[in-house]
């Protein structure tokens, strides 16, 4: 769904045929759009949430030798995955941990994430002239905040658009004398996409696995001799 179609959810939610959708570039239009971008960062920001559908890999750069090697993470970097790795050249593959900064140890490479705007990465250790992954890709999974939506074409960044065009019109119609009486309404059907949004993230995942087979070969009885 494009952002002038959320447009025109929103208006319909609340306000029916009683007003025109804002034009494009219009103070209402900005007051609606900023709406979005805010329940966009309330919805993936959320520390208690991690929806797969923000997971990503980026590359941060190559591994060069270095005493104190960091990598500066991208400005949408939110949190990582269980561990980064790197790919050198000849397509080898190598993982480090991630650690809590005060349980770096110089002795042992792993990683660690610290500071802020920007979120930096650092080796515990230095990297050495002639090690295999000097020259390496190094790539970071983890979750990553969608770009701000900025014009009536661009695509919304969610798993179910329906439940920010709901949470949307419920903030702007509490924040309108006139329309004000219809956001508990509103907001009760946003709770509810909510729900079903989590459940739809969580479906094959950990918390709702599917079933594994299970194969149990029978022992056979012992030959009588």
């Amino acid at each position: 769904m494009i952002v002038s179609d959320a447009m025109n959810e929103i208006n319909d939610a609340f306000r029916g045929l009683d007003d025109v959708v804002p034009i494009e570039g219009s103070d209402e239009w900005n007051y609606w759009l900023r709406t979005l971008n805010k329940k966009k960062n309330e919805l993936y920001l959320n520390s208690k949430i991690n929806l797969s559908d923000i997971w990503d890999v980026k590359d941060v750069g190559t591994i060069a030798a270095d005493a104190a090697p960091s990598f500066t993470l991208a400005d949408s970097f939110i949190g990582p995955s269980d561990s980064i790795y790197c790919v050198d050249a000849d397509g080898r593959r190598t993982d480090f941990d991630i650690i809590p900064p005060r349980e770096r140890d110089p002795l042992k490479r792993n990683v660690f994430i610290a500071g802020n705007n920007p979120k930096t990465l650092y080796f515990t250790n230095a990297i050495l002239a002639g090690e295999p992954i000097v020259g390496a890709t190094l790539s970071v999974p983890g979750y990553y905040l969608p770009d701000d939506v900025a014009n009536d074409n661009d695509d919304l960044p969610f798993n179910d658009p329906q439940w920010v065009i709901m949470a949307a019109a419920a903030e702007i119609a509490f924040n309108d004398l006139v329309y004000e009486d219809k956001a508990p309404d509103l907001q009760t059907e946003a709770d509810t996409l909510w729900q079903q949004m989590m459940s739809t993230d969580r479906v094959d995942t950990y918390g709702n696995s599917r079933k594994i087979p299970v194969r149990v070969w029978r022992i056979p009885k012992p030959t009588r001799r």
